[in-house]
């Protein structure tokens, strides 16, 4: 299963871009249990203020993300041990003031040297694994964040949808 919405509101030198993935699958094959193969909750929300540039905006962006369900370790096609991951464990939430640029509808480059970022974990035996510190249960972190998304028409009834989401901590390397 798979939703992808959208809300796009632009009225003058005001832009506001929201985004939701829900997706959710499972595979069997060869007799074999059924394993989870997509499993993800994504939000986020963008607004800008057009500068003088046509293509660049002043803009923050809040991003949500985390999954649905348990997610196991897959070794010869079946699910082992203990869970590697939950719903809310973990979650990534994000906060950023930078500039957008935006040449086309399609092409979107968002910079940002003032970034928060929350990690959550809220099973206690996962949070190590997330990095955050043994008996945490959350992680704040500075820095700086860089999103670029492209999508397009491909064909009739195919669009393509890509996007890359990167932070680096100032604190830590």
């Amino acid at each position: 299963a798979l939703t992808s919405l959208f809300a796009n509101y632009k009225k003058g030198k005001h832009s506001w871009v929201n985004t939701l993935d829900l997706a959710y699958g499972i595979i069997a094959q060869d007799g074999q249990s059924a394993i989870k193969t997509d499993d993800r909750i994504d939000f986020t929300s963008k607004y800008g203020y057009q500068t003088n540039n046509e293509n660049w905006y002043y803009s923050g962006l809040v991003n949500f993300r985390t999954q649905f369900a348990e997610g196991f370790e897959i070794e010869d096609g079946r699910e082992t041990g203990v869970s590697i991951s939950d719903f809310l464990a973990p979650a990534f939430s994000i906060v950023a003031i930078g500039a957008d640029y935006r040449p086309n509808e399609k092409f979107s480059v968002f910079l940002s040297p003032a970034t928060s970022k929350i990690t959550i974990v809220n099973v206690d035996r996962l949070a190590t694994d997330f990095g955050l510190d043994e008996g945490d249960n959350a992680r704040f972190e500075i820095g700086a964040f860089v999103k670029i998304s492209y999508q397009d028409d491909i064909f009739e009834n195919v669009n393509l949808l890509t996007k890359i989401d990167l932070f680096s901590n100032y604190v830590e390397n």
